[in-house]
């Protein structure tokens, strides 16, 4: 199973800025969802990207998808390295 994804720790080029959740916490990060922020690393469509696709479909926080390691950015990368500790399907 691939990691979780966390805030402010895991990229998809840029760093994962979220918001996240601001209850659920994994290796004392704020867990990431659907929709959340990336850091801008270039040009459009790296200038604002969101996190869009491929999210646990079975965890949920805060009546949210959480994000994982491979979950994929509206610019085209996709998050790592996701928590070494915190595995979701």
């Amino acid at each position: 199973m691939p990691g979780i994804a966390r805030v402010s720790t895991d990229t998809a080029q840029g760093i994962i800025t979220g918001p996240g959740s601001s209850t659920v916490i994994a290796d004392g990060k704020r867990v990431s969802f659907e929709n959340d922020k990336i850091a801008g690393h270039g040009d459009s469509p790296h200038s604002a990207p969101t996190l869009t696709s491929n999210y646990s479909t079975t965890v949920f926080a805060d009546n949210k998808m959480v994000c994982k390691q491979g979950t994929i950015a509206t610019c085209g990368h996709a998050v790592s390295p996701g928590s070494g500790t915190v595995k979701v399907p």
